[in-house]
């Protein structure tokens, strides 16, 4: 994901969806290993909360990107991630 963003720097706006999602993906697994140890149903909903909002944000960069990069040859790592985002949300349901 970060190497497709090294290859689309001609084009910023189309890196903004992929660094984007790096960057929240990363965030979130920094506050995910800090918040490992806590215990507690509150403490669980607090953390569940904040990485679907993690979620939400690379959901949104994620469409950002498909409205941008639709129809040139950027477009093609889109679709997969969209999903992989999807399915992490909607686990959280599950």
């Amino acid at each position: 994901m970060l190497l497709d963003a090294f290859t689309e720097l001609d084009l910023p706006t189309h890196a903004v969806d992929e660094i984007g999602i790096a960057v929240l993906s990363l965030i979130a697994l920094i506050y995910l290993a800090v918040s490992w140890r806590k215990t507690g149903v509150e403490a669980i909903t607090t953390q569940n909360n904040v990485l679907f909002a993690f979620f939400v944000l690379m959901l949104l960069f994620q469409i950002y990107g498909i409205v941008v990069e639709a129809g040139t040859n950027d477009f093609g790592n889109e679709i997969p991630v969209l999903i992989g985002i999807v399915l992490a949300l909607v686990n959280r349901f599950t």
